[in-house]
């Protein structure tokens, strides 16, 4: 996995910087774990060197799992210290493994020795260029003449492509695909999951464009051309709830049914999930929004909600969400979006998935009867509101590829995010991720 790159890698004069950019599982964790044993082994024994993850949690679960599958403990090579990370090899070298959050508490993350080498694994995860620019100087050992810097990550257009493409840096690229080791099954479950703009990006590498619409796939003609259903609401039927909380709370019903066309005839094997009702209230708790669901619809199937379920809200005087939830009778599971569903890259082209997938399959759709219960001419943030009018932040440490998580002005985010959480959770192929994710 990405040793056939080697040549290509930052080479050993001077101070050396090369970008490898790669898809899911295309090996480029992998290619950067053999650039660090190479440094600490061979081209620089017993100087300092830095790894880079974007948050602690990385560090654990990708850093480590990385060395020891390249080199298993068993063979004596380097030991281990834990809270932080630091590897002491057989050379005399040392491999800080440091998150790069800063925080109250890990103001200045890199502070410490002079490194001879570093590497910053999926830097494009990054929001803008500010840490990149504390990490660089870093790398200043006097004592070496052989200094590099590697960055291993998919690509992201905006800072990271300006960097990746710099003169005079190595840039290497690799396609999921490439990896001969990797999951092919997995990876076409990939392009069967999400949008041609994710395959491109996220499998193939590519330097992807986006518009200003977030939702630019969204069309409004009937299923399985468009993403209008004629099914109306069916109290005969489980419904699932996907809700954000707040002050400003969206809560959306959600109705599973065949994929068969107004004929009966089967248009797609996967389940086909359509919006039959929402809810976009002001100012009100959330036990009060829970009992008009439940005098409506009566009680859920499933509920994914936001991880602020256990946060005490102002709006319910104090009441956490889950205690609504509980206290109104709802004992069906209740699922937060947390780990890496919380992410909103994941959640956003779980998204682009349901609404048209690289198939051209439609997974998701709004109801042509769709029961607004609380818009008005002054109130129009629902689902279809966002379907339309929902853009790309133009908030430059957001990022091209998120839409604007904060002070929309249209009041899109609360339902955004609802339609978000639920399709995260409806859309997922985790065992492929929790294969690859070290890759």
């Amino acid at each position: 996995m990405g040793v056939r790159y080697y040549n290509q890698l930052p080479g050993w004069d001077g101070i050396n910087i090369g970008h490898f950019v790669s898809g899911r599982g295309g090996g480029k964790t992998h290619a950067a774990m053999l650039m660090m044993i190479w440094s600490c082994l061979l081209g620089n024994p017993g100087r300092y060197h830095l790894w880079t993850e974007a948050t602690n949690q990385d560090c654990r679960d990708i850093f480590l799992p990385t060395l020891q599958r390249v080199i298993p403990p068993r063979y004596g090579l380097y030991t281990v210290r834990l809270n932080p990370i630091d590897v002491t090899w057989v050379t005399g070298a040392v491999t800080h493994v440091r998150s790069r959050q800063i925080t109250n508490s890990n103001s200045e993350p890199f502070r410490g020795p002079e490194y001879c080498g570093a590497v910053h694994d999926e830097l494009a995860k990054d929001r803008n260029d500010s840490i990149w620019n504390i990490a660089l100087p870093v790398v200043r050992d006097t004592t070496s003449r052989r200094k590099w810097i590697m960055t291993s990550t998919t690509p992201k257009l905006g800072w990271y492509k300006d960097l990746a493409l710099t003169d005079g840096h190595v840039y290497v690229h690799s396609t999921s695909w490439d990896n001969p080791h990797s999951d092919k099954s997995g990876i076409a479950m990939l392009r069967d999951k999400y949008d041609e703009r994710f395959y491109e990006q996220e499998v193939m590498a590519g330097w992807v464009s986006i518009g200003d619409m977030a939702w630019d796939t969204w069309k409004d003609e009937q299923w399985p051309k468009g993403n209008l259903h004629w099914h109306r609401y069916n109290p005969h039927m489980p419904f699932i709830v996907a809700c954000d909380f707040g002050v400003r709370s969206a809560w959306l019903i959600l109705q599973q049914v065949p994929a068969t066309d107004e004929y009966g005839h089967q248009v797609d094997d996967k389940p086909l999930y359509v919006a039959v009702g929402e809810y976009t209230p002001n100012n009100e708790g959330t036990q009060q929004t829970l009992q008009r669901i439940n005098a409506d619809y009566g009680r859920p199937a499933a509920v994914f909600c936001g991880a602020d379920l256990t946060t005490r809200s102002v709006a319910d005087s104090e009441m956490s969400s889950i205690v609504a939830f509980r206290s109104i009778g709802w004992n069906c599971p209740i699922t937060p979006v947390t780990g890496l569903n919380a992410s909103k890259d994941q959640q956003y082209n779980s998204c682009r998935g349901m609404i048209l997938n690289t198939d051209g399959r439609r997974r998701f759709c709004v109801s042509q009867h769709l029961q607004s219960h609380d818009e008005t001419k002054r109130n129009k943030r629902g689902i279809l509101h966002v379907m339309h009018n929902d853009a790309f932040s133009q908030i430059p440490r957001q990022g091209e590829f998120l839409p604007k998580d904060k002070n929309t002005g249209n009041g899109y985010e609360d339902m955004r995010d609802a339609f978000m959480y639920g399709m995260v959770e409806l859309n997922q192929p985790m065992a492929y991720r929790r294969k690859t994710l070290a890759a």
